[in-house]
């Protein structure tokens, strides 16, 4: 279809680089809904929530994630709906969204075995995971992000790969294993370089830079913070602190 066309292509400048003027440009697209098919408003509202996250606004940023993950087909759109779900997910310690855990977890586990696709499995893991740190099984969330980590592989997912060492490293912060969580929030980041998705990028750079000035304070740590924050604020959006997953 013609306007998803449009979409694809302004998704993809979102995709290389965020701007106001690009998120601006895909609410006026999706809001004029002629020609429009129900993949292609998918996968604009994917932008729209990581926009409305970069105003702060979680609520309507996991809004615009959950319309995706209930119209979506999870076997015939798979990837759209992975990525959906897990950025739900991603955000549901901030929400307090627990039951949105249950749910995915739930979906997955009923999935007959030729239809848990290695993305599917992998969303599944990451939905299992984040309960038991909910609940404070920091062991379990380990096991669990770790099945996660191998479907990742699986699938050849380096997005899922990233987001997968991202919950890792967290994990192993909590189990005060602080080499091993170095270990993987580094790989996160390099993973994340790899999956051509600025945001993810840079979230996880963030992520790697924090963990460093924990470990020591590094004039050369500071001014790469210095220069991450510098392209942010190149986008059109003042605010840095959207970035940090919650921790």
């Amino acid at each position: 279809m013609k306007s998803d066309s449009r979409i694809l292509k302004q998704v993809a400048v979102w995709n290389r680089r965020p701007s106001r003027a690009t998120a601006k440009a895909l609410y006026h697209l999706v809001q004029k809904r002629e020609g429009l098919s129900a993949s292609g408003r998918g996968a604009v509202l994917i932008p729209l929530g990581e926009a409305a996250e970069m105003d702060w606004d979680f609520n309507l940023a996991q809004s615009h994630y959950l319309s995706v993950v209930a119209t979506a087909n999870p076997l015939r759109d798979e990837r759209l709906y992975a990525r959906a779900a897990a950025r739900c997910l991603l955000n549901t310690p901030r929400l307090r969204q627990v039951d949105l855990l249950h749910g995915v977890a739930r979906l997955v586990q009923k999935l007959k075995p030729e239809q848990r696709t290695p993305r599917l499995a992998w969303l599944g893991a990451v939905a299992q995971g984040l309960l038991a740190v909910d609940a404070r099984h920091w062991d379990r969330a380990r096991k669990a992000f770790e099945e996660a980590m191998g479907a990742a592989w699986e699938s050849d997912d380096a997005e899922a790969e990233a987001l997968a060492h991202h919950l890792l490293g967290q994990t192993w912060l909590r189990l005060d294993k602080f080499a091993r969580a170095r270990q993987h929030i580094t790989a996160a980041r390099e993973a994340a370089r790899r999956s051509g998705l600025w945001l993810v990028e840079k979230r996880l750079e963030l992520e790697a830079l924090l963990f460093d000035l924990t470990a020591r304070l590094d004039a050369d740590v500071l001014a790469e913070l210095r220069q991450l924050i510098s392209e942010i604020r190149k986008t059109g959006f003042p605010r840095f602190e959207f970035l940090a997953w919650f921790r």
